[in-house]
């Protein structure tokens, strides 16, 4: 059974998973990739619908006949400035930052310390 989720919550962690994957994946693979805590089927087709719309993410027909999702990608500056947007917007900016940071892959998060290190210098 799934936990109500915050706004937002479900199409950042569609996003994460999105980000991650090696490749396009169906409605079906994002749904499994919750585990225990897999928000119904029909929520992760909305809020993939939704992103496609946005041009955050592109549909194909996959070899299967299945859907397949992946993200879009943007330039460095782009990606940089929707993501401040989105910072800015948040009412728990450290809570925020936290969830990006724990969700980030080993070598996303030693880039991200790499930045932060340049910054400081």
């Amino acid at each position: 059974m799934s936990t109500r989720r915050a706004r937002g919550a479900l199409k950042a962690e569609l996003e994460a998973r999105l980000t991650r994957a090696a490749g396009p994946m169906t409605a079906r693979d994002l749904h499994e990739s919750f585990g225990a805590d897999a928000p119904p089927m029909t929520s992760i087709f909305t809020v993939l619908e939704r992103l496609r719309t946005a041009g955050t993410v592109h549909r194909a027909t996959g070899p299967d006949g299945e859907l397949e999702f992946s993200l879009v990608r943007t330039d460095p500056p782009q990606t940089a400035q929707a993501m401040l947007e989105q910072l800015l917007r948040s009412d728990d900016r450290t809570g925020a930052l936290s969830r990006f940071a724990g969700s980030l892959g080993a070598d996303d998060a030693a880039a991200l310390r790499r930045a932060l290190e340049e910054r400081q210098r």
